[in-house]
């Protein structure tokens, strides 16, 4: 004979001593030490045979007293329990559905912080390039001022070297000539 387990959904009751169909109410005790447990039409009917024996019986109503369920009552907490458990199956399917959809999103920003990092570090390359190559234009540039200030030079001259050469002045850049000495 297999033992079955206790069932879950109806809490341990006590059934009345004298009446074992009847759920006990009130706990009793005679003046001689009995105790028990009985209903509530047990605990009247000991009432009364106190009053005709003379002696004295104590009733204490038993604390939360359960009611046991009926069979519809069970039925529908045991459907709502399996809706429940339905639900929670959904709710699980979607925590993991966000919970994949998140490690997504996280790759996603992982990438794109590198491609970022990266291209700021191309970014940085690119500016430093471009101020070298301003510094280089700026070197050339006056360069060729400096060849082109030249260029001028030398066609002066050559347009002084046909009429007879430049006095000293005109060839150093000087407006008068030196004075000359008695």
């Amino acid at each position: 004979m297999t033992e079955t387990a206790p069932d879950p959904v109806l809490p341990e009751t006590k059934m009345c001593e004298r009446d074992p169909s009847q759920v006990a109410t009130h706990a009793y005790s005679w003046d001689w030490g009995e105790k028990g447990v009985v209903c509530a039409q047990q605990a009247t009917i000991l009432q009364q045979i106190a009053q005709q024996v003379g002696r004295n019986v104590q009733l204490t109503p038993l604390q939360d007293v359960p009611v046991p369920m009926g069979r519809d009552e069970r039925a529908q907490l045991l459907a709502r329990a399996l809706v429940a458990e339905e639900e929670i199956d959904v709710v699980k399917a979607r925590g993991l559905e966000l919970y994949r959809a998140n490690q997504q999103i996280a790759a996603e920003l992982r990438l794109a912080k590198v491609r970022e990092a990266e291209a700021n570090a191309q970014m940085v390359d690119a500016l430093s390039q471009a101020k070298r190559l301003e510094a280089q234009l700026e070197a050339r540039d006056r360069e060729h001022a400096r060849l082109a200030d030249e260029v001028e030079r030398l066609r002066l001259l050559e347009a002084f070297a046909g009429e007879g050469a430049p006095e000293r002045h005109v060839v150093e850049g000087r407006d008068e000539p030196p004075p000359t000495e008695p």
